[in-house]
C-alpha cells in the first residue's frame, strides 16, 4: 500500500513538473521580441544634428509598440524650440485622433530631447490606415504594422535597423 501511494505521489510530482515545463515554454512563445533602428542627420549649414533611436517591439510578425528617442543638438535655441513644438503638435494631434501616442520633451543646454511611445494596441489602426493610405503597404490585411513593413518603411527613410534582440 505504501509503495502504491509513493508511486502515485511520484507520478503526480512528475506530472506537475511536466506541466510546469510546458507552461514555461509556452509563455516564452508569447514573449515579445524587439530590434532597434537608428537615424542620424547633420546639417552643418543650418547648424544642427539629429540622432534618433527606435526600439521596435513585436510578437510574431506584428509590431506592438515603438519607442522613439530623438535628440536634436544645435546652438540655435529658436531651432530647438521649433523642433520641440513640431513634435508636441504632431503627436498631440495623432493621439487626439487615433489614441496610443504618448510623448514628452525636454530642453538641456543645446539639446532638445524627445521621447515618443506609439502603442499600436491602443491605436484605431483601421481609421489610421484609412487616413494614411500610403502606409497600408507596410501593414497586413488587419491594418497592423508588420516587422517587414516597418523595416521597409524605415529603410526608405534612411533609418538603419539592427539585428533583433531576443
Amino acid at each position: 500500500m505504501k509503495k502504491k501511494i509513493s508511486l502515485i505521489i511520484g507520478i503526480i510530482a512528475i506530472c506537475i513538473i511536466i506541466v510546469g515545463v510546458v507552461l514555461l515554454n509556452k509563455s516564452s512563445l508569447f514573449k515579445g521580441k524587439s530590434f532597434t533602428c537608428d537615424y542620424k542627420t547633420i546639417d552643418e549649414e543650418k547648424g544642427y544634428e539629429i540622432l534618433s533611436t527606435y526600439q521596435v517591439n513585436y510578437q510574431k510578425d506584428i509590431v506592438n509598440k515603438i519607442t522613439y528617442n530623438t535628440t536634436m543638438t544645435s546652438k540655435n535655441k529658436d531651432m530647438l524650440e521649433d523642433y520641440e513644438v513640431q513634435i508636441k503638435d504632431l503627436y498631440k494631434t495623432l493621439d487626439d485622433i487615433y489614441s496610443g501616442f504618448k510623448y514628452e520633451t525636454k530642453m538641456e543646454k543645446e539639446k532638445m530631447i524627445g521621447t515618443v511611445v506609439i502603442d499600436y494596441n491602443k491605436i484605431d489602426t483601421k481609421k489610421y490606415a484609412e487616413d494614411h493610405q500610403t502606409l497600408q503597404e507596410f501593414m497586413n490585411s488587419d491594418n497592423k504594422f508588420t516587422v517587414s513593413g516597418i523595416k521597409k518603411m524605415y529603410s526608405q527613410q534612411g533609418i538603419v535597423c539592427k539585428n533583433e534582440n531576443k
